[in-house]
């Protein structure tokens, strides 16, 4: 199922997303230009087509210990997977682990090279229509939260 996901509960939400909610949510991280939090691959993709090589935003993944970052290489979007863990980050099957994103985008600053800043006014739009869309639902008093399925952003590794 492609389509948002509903959620009944704010418990269910926490259990769903558990791997996200893991570590405390760094304020730091939400305001560097580069993160772009609840994206799909398929948004990022949008954001990104057409941007110069190197361009690249981070955002949530729809993997478990798991950042996505995606990028432009060689005219095509990439998208790959940056593991949380207890020192920091790494992307997925590299040994070397960085304190803080910023370090990691550093130290790739050759694949990396200029953060994606702006949304387009397209995908502000469906992501404001997603986070409104619900409100009651089947009657039974509860508010429906919408999120996107886990299955639907495909980050793959792409280093």
């Amino acid at each position: 199922d492609d389509g948002p996901r509903t959620f009944t509960a704010l418990q269910d939400v926490l259990d769903f997303y558990s791997y996200v909610l893991k570590r405390p949510f760094s304020w730091a991280l939400s305001k560097e230009a580069w993160f772009h939090g609840d994206l799909t691959s398929s948004e990022a993709a949008e954001l990104l087509d057409g941007q110069p090589e190197g361009t690249f935003l981070f955002r949530f993944s729809s993997f478990k210990g798991f950042i996505a970052v995606s990028y432009v290489e060689r005219g095509q979007v990439q998208h790959g997977k940056v593991e949380l863990t207890p020192v920091g980050y790494r992307f997925e099957n590299e040994p070397r682990q960085y304190k803080s994103l910023a370090h990691l985008v550093e130290d790739y600053k050759v694949l990396l090279i200029k953060p994606l800043q702006t949304l387009s006014l397209d995908v502000a739009q469906k992501r404001l229509r997603a986070s409104v869309r619900g409100g009651g639902g089947g009657g039974d008093g509860a508010t429906y939260v919408h999120l996107p399925s886990p299955q639907s952003a495909g980050a793959l590794p792409g280093f």
